[in-house]
């Protein structure tokens, strides 16, 4: 951040996103960077339409240079090309810590995403052996489009993102 770089932290709870921000900013303050401070947010599930495009307005305009977030950002705000990315642990899936980490750069240019383990063995045993990540397929995903508690949310989603 202190050399702009746009940068989301994945993290595990809502608790953590706002624990992870404010720390951020707190090493901010510390190393004499206050113009930093108010330009890092955390984000979870439960904002408004309203808020989350304020939100990806704020990332994509460079307002905002540090957002800690749950997976919520996933699939709850349009945002990519961005910088860097922590990933703060697992995150349970090859497909949401692809999706994760796809937040970090686009259009040829030079990006950052880092891994994090925690203290969790299976953390651990990723980091020791990458190939358990890089060469494997991402999982399959099974659903059933006609089950109408998938298929009406899905459909008021696709309706909402219609130019």
């Amino acid at each position: 951040m202190e050399r702009g770089a746009r940068t989301l932290a994945f993290v595990r709870s809502r608790r953590s996103a706002e624990s992870v921000a404010e720390q951020a900013r707190r090493l901010l303050h510390d190393r004499g960077r206050d113009d930093l401070v108010r330009r890092v947010d955390s984000y979870r599930g439960g904002y408004l339409p309203e808020e989350r495009r304020e939100l990806e307005r704020a990332l994509s305009a460079g307002d905002l240079l540090g957002v800690a977030t749950t997976n919520a950002l996933e699939l709850g705000i349009d945002i990519a090309g961005l910088d860097a990315v922590v990933l703060a642990g697992y995150p349970g899936t090859l497909a949401s810590l692809w999706q994760q980490a796809g937040r970090a750069g686009r259009a040829q240019k030079e990006s950052l995403v880092v891994f994090v383990a925690r203290d969790d063995p299976l953390d651990h045993y990723l980091a020791h052996h990458p190939r358990a990540v890089f060469g494997r397929p991402i999982e399959a995903t099974v659903t059933d489009p006609a089950n109408p508690y998938v298929l009406g949310p899905q459909l008021c989603c696709a309706a909402a993102e219609l130019p």
